[in-house]
């Protein structure tokens, strides 16, 4: 059988159209490419508000990575926002224990948000990277 980069085997799936690349690391991990049209945008780790993409016409948010990363390791919450400040309507509510990771993706069309992306940090030190784009 022929090798791949995952292992010693073919995998036996089809590829969809426009899907996402994944590959299962050894620590059970899930790693993500990044698709060529998506900009990454990452707000250092801290605990302050701050607007991350400005209104946009046709923005989505096509998925976000985040890590709480305070020093004594404790709970933190944040909301990623449509628009420029905290009274925005919600996207995405994110809650993450002390030390936890979480990525998601919403597929290759993503969330409409052409009014913009705010990240309201709520408790807690995070460090966030949210991947958007500009649909067609």
């Amino acid at each position: 059988m022929p090798n791949n980069a995952i292992g010693n085997q073919t995998l036996g799936q089809n590829t969809m159209a426009n899907s996402m690349p994944v590959a299962i690391a050894s620590d059970q991990s899930v790693l993500l490419a990044t698709p060529a049209a998506t900009t990454p945008n990452t707000v250092a780790s801290g605990t302050g508000d701050t607007a991350i993409v400005a209104a946009t016409a046709s923005l989505r948010l096509i998925g976000f990575a985040c890590k709480e990363d305070a020093g004594s390791s404790a709970a933190a919450e944040f909301i990623l926002r449509h628009g420029d400040d905290a009274a925005d309507p919600i996207l995405i509510p994110v809650k993450l224990a002390a030390n936890e990771s979480r990525a998601d993706w919403f597929g290759p069309d993503g969330i409409a948000c052409a009014s913009g992306i705010f990240l309201d940090r709520v408790t807690g030190t995070t460090q966030v990277t949210i991947f958007t784009k500009v649909q067609d």
